[in-house]
């Protein structure tokens, strides 16, 4: 069982990350990934796939509920992809790569962006849609190596697979971003986009999944937030 004082040697860490890279060269639709998809992975990259399974985020005093995350070719078709997204980085036009959202949310997002750009405001890119469980060990493991290995941060801003929003079919999570801005979280809170979705979002069935100071425990993600499909229009 993992404690509290359990660190992961990053060593390890650095060792399987580079291999999930060269994985993902090899299957662009990683986000899709199946146990199947990571056979060719070493025993310590396996190893620590199996470990993000065992993780209890309460005991890092954190509270990640039971998410349906079942994965398999009939969940798979409730999924559409959303390509050619297109953003700035740097001042260059760059296209985010696919995402995989359930078509009710894409459709739901589509009339979202319209109200906003009729309003002349910008529109809402999806950085980051749907995770299989597989693709959520990977998510985990590349983050812990950030934080140095250390669980008690890393499950404040990812949950382990199994217990992640971004996981589910249906009633999907997904990660917003600005099209000006990439990779800066702060900014999102900062810009129109937040307060709009605070007034606006929930007629498209979108509610921001962790507010600041949320029982949770889990840190504050203005850029997060979950799609219901039972919401009234």
């Amino acid at each position: 069982m993992l404690t509290k004082n359990n660190w992961i040697d990053t060593s390890r860490l650095a060792e399987a990350t580079h291999e999930f890279y060269e994985l993902q060269g090899d299957h662009p639709d990683l986000r899709l990934a199946t146990p199947e998809t990571i056979r060719s992975l070493s025993e310590n990259a396996a190893k620590l796939i199996e470990l993000t399974y065992r993780i209890d985020s309460a005991e890092y005093g954190v509270s990640h509920p039971m998410v349906p995350s079942v994965f398999n070719n009939d969940t798979a078709k409730r999924l559409v992809a959303l390509e050619g997204q297109r953003y700035t980085h740097d001042g260059q036009p760059k296209i985010l790569g696919t995402q995989y959202v359930p078509l009710e949310l894409a459709n739901n997002l589509h009339e979202m962006n319209s109200a906003l750009l009729s309003e002349g405001g910008t529109p809402l890119l999806v950085q980051s849609g749907f995770r299989s469980p597989t693709y959520q060990a990977i998510t985990f493991l590349r983050l812990l190596l950030k934080n140095s290995g250390n669980l008690s941060e890393t499950v404040k801003r990812v949950a382990p697979p199994n217990r992640s929003e971004h996981g589910d079919c249906v009633n999907l999570a997904v990660d917003f971003m600005r099209p000006d801005i990439y990779g800066d979280d702060n900014d999102f809170e900062m810009s129109h986009l937040y307060p709009w979705l605070g007034k606006h979002a929930a007629k498209f069935g979108f509610s921001l999944s962790f507010p600041e100071g949320n029982p949770q425990g889990i840190d504050f993600e203005p850029w997060h937030w979950r799609f219901s499909s039972s919401s009234p229009r």
